[in-house]
């Protein structure tokens, strides 16, 4: 009877101490999962920008066209006319 007691005992106690590894592990991938979304949302972050700035990079040539058309036509360019211009293409 005592060994059996013993016996259980010791069982318990390799229990928790497996549940004390698992929980080491499951703090350590939910560390990881929080690194990793950061990560995430900072690549989101750069390619949001990248993908603004592409935009602006397509509309460039167009800007330019608009203005050089103006200039050919009027000879000069007023300031409200090239804000029009870049309001266009906002």
């Amino acid at each position: 009877m005592e060994q059996s007691i013993k016996f259980k005992d010791r069982t318990i106690e390799n229990h928790k101490e497996d549940m004390a590894k698992i929980k080491r592990e499951i703090d350590n991938l939910n560390e990881n999962i929080k690194a990793n979304q950061i990560e995430s949302e900072e690549l989101i972050n750069k390619i949001n920008s990248l993908e603004s700035k592409l935009t602006e990079v397509r509309s460039s040539p167009k800007i330019l066209e608009q203005i050089r058309d103006t200039m050919v036509h009027k000879g000069f360019l007023s300031d409200r006319e090239l804000d029009k211009i870049f309001k266009e293409f906002e």
